[in-house]
């Protein structure tokens, strides 16, 4: 039998805006990174995620789930808050 799931499909403009988000969310990523001068490989390794997710992740290419956000705040020493927020300001 198959499970039945409890999701409903989002509206196009929330779809639109949690992209834009993801997007956001990996310019982040990418310029924490980069101030640290850690290379792609180096911030997968530290947030424990393999290369090419770590990547998907910093092209907004990959949904991200509460535990994604924890994993990746673990391993760049950072509240998810201040992640969060950091993001929120960056520019699409």
């Amino acid at each position: 039998m198959a499970k039945k799931s409890n999701k409903r499909k989002m509206s196009k403009s929330l779809e639109s805006e949690y992209n834009a988000w993801l997007k956001r969310l990996g310019k982040t990523l990418a310029g924490i990174r980069k101030s640290r001068k850690l290379t792609q490989a180096k911030m997968a390794e530290k947030t424990g995620f393999d290369m090419k997710y770590y990547q998907d992740l910093e092209y907004g290419r990959r949904p991200v789930t509460t535990r994604t956000l924890f994993q990746l705040c673990d391993g760049i020493k950072m509240s998810m808050q201040d992640l969060v927020n950091l993001s929120e300001k960056q520019e699409d």
